[in-house]
């Protein structure tokens, strides 16, 4: 891997370990950040979600549970000025309200964009369940 490319993927986990860091604490402000003006998500089951605050009731989402969370990232590839990374994760939610944890597990790819100022940023996610 050439020196670049090692800072790249270095820069792409680091953005997971802020991402999955906001789902945890139900930091909606810097789950949003993590993602691109015109985002689009692909949930299961929903139609996409484009744009930060289509995306937002997917952040509002999170805080009504508490969250551990562990994320496999599987893959990551990098051309140029875009990235994909796919990945495995392993959720359990536990109503903040009350009632039973419940154990998820999501495939996903993210696909990423180098703004101008060199950083990351989440363009696509992609994701669905597996049966446990």
């Amino acid at each position: 891997m050439t020196p670049d490319r090692e800072k790249d993927e270095a820069a792409i986990r680091e953005w997971f370990e802020r991402y999955i860091g906001s789902v945890v604490t139900g930091d909606i402000d810097t789950y949003l950040a993590s993602w691109s003006d015109d985002v689009i998500f692909l949930p299961p089951n929903q139609p996409a979600k484009i744009g930060k605050e289509a995306c937002r009731e997917i952040a509002e989402g999170i805080l009504l549970y508490e969250i551990e969370a562990d994320l496999d990232i599987q893959e990551i590839k990098i051309s140029g000025d875009l990235a994909f990374a796919r990945n495995l994760a392993r959720e359990r939610f536990t109503p903040k309200n009350g009632g039973e944890p419940f154990d998820v597990e999501f495939k996903s790819v993210f696909i990423f964009e180098r703004r101008s100022d060199g950083a990351w940023i989440g363009t696509h996610c992609i994701y669905n369940n597996n049966l446990l």
